[in-house]
Parts: C-alpha cells; structure tokens; sequence
C-alpha cells in the first residue's frame, strides 16, 4: 500500500466523519458523560460518525486494525485511528471549534494523518517524513515568532455540583 493510497483514505474518512456529525446537528443532541473528566461527553453523532469512518475503512482495508474514540477497536498490524468528533463539548454547544481526526499507524509509528475542520471546510493531512498539507497545497514552517506574538486558548470545564 503507498502511503498516498493512505492519505487519500485518511482525507475521505476525515470528511465522511464531518459529513455524518455536521447532519445531526439539526436534531435535538443526546448528551452522554463518558465517565472521564468533566466535560467528557458523546453523542449519538459521535456513534453514528465512528461508525461510517469503521464502515469505510473495513471496505477497503479489511486487513487493518482501528483504534475507535468511542470503543471501537480489532487488532492488525497497521492501525487507524479515529476521533470522528473531536472537540464534542464543543459541538454540543454549536461552537465551531471542533474537527474529525483520522490517522493511521505501522510498526514505526504514524504514517498518514487528516483533520478536516467542518465549520471552514479545510482538511490538514500529513504523510510521515513527506510533511503536510492544508487542502492540497504544501505547509511550511514560518518564521517563528515569540511568545509575546502567540495565542493562547484555554478550555476550563466545571461540572455541576
């Protein structure tokens, strides 16, 4: 398999996750805590978009293990890792901040990435030692600038008492 055989799978698999999640945002959300740190939540988009990207990938890479956010997991030499919302407290609340991550691993660690960002329509994806791209076309560093030129975000999740 080439690795932009992967690629593409990882940039299909990224929107597809976006595309199921985006289509629950017109129904009313269940909302369920996932146990873990305040603000862990999933919902029923989350499922619903794990389970397309599983779909996808078992079509055409049935040899493949995946490493679900929501539990999904079978074993294989080489992994796909799938976070088919990232950021759900965010999509929970309509914030636009949220992405669906895609990745896959080998025995030397990652090999092919995409994010896709539903709210701006962008897809970043890299291929291990090759670099990476918004959208097709080719990112390269900047010039660096120091702390006092950087933003700073910070989340701060208090559950109810």
């Amino acid at each position: 398999m080439q690795p932009n055989d992967d690629l593409s799978l990882a940039v299909e698999a990224a929107q597809l996750a976006a595309t199921v999640a985006v289509s629950f945002r017109r129904d009313a959300l269940r909302v369920s805590e996932k146990g873990g740190a305040a603000g862990d939540v999933v919902t029923q988009a989350d499922v619903a978009a794990e389970r397309a990207v599983l779909e996808l990938l078992a079509s055409r890479r049935p040899g493949d293990g995946v490493l679900g956010e929501e539990g999904s997991e079978r074993a294989g030499v080489r992994r796909w890792l799938v976070d088919a919302i990232d950021g759900t407290l965010n999509f929970v609340r309509g914030d636009p901040f949220w992405c669906s991550a895609v990745a896959l691993e080998d025995t030397s660690g990652s090999l092919v990435s995409a994010v896709h960002h539903a709210s701006t329509g962008e897809t970043f994806s890299a291929v291990r030692e090759e670099g990476c791209w918004l959208d097709g076309r080719h990112l390269t560093l900047g010039s660096g600038r120091g702390l006092d030129q950087s933003v700073l975000a910070i989340d701060s999740v208090r559950r109810p008492r």
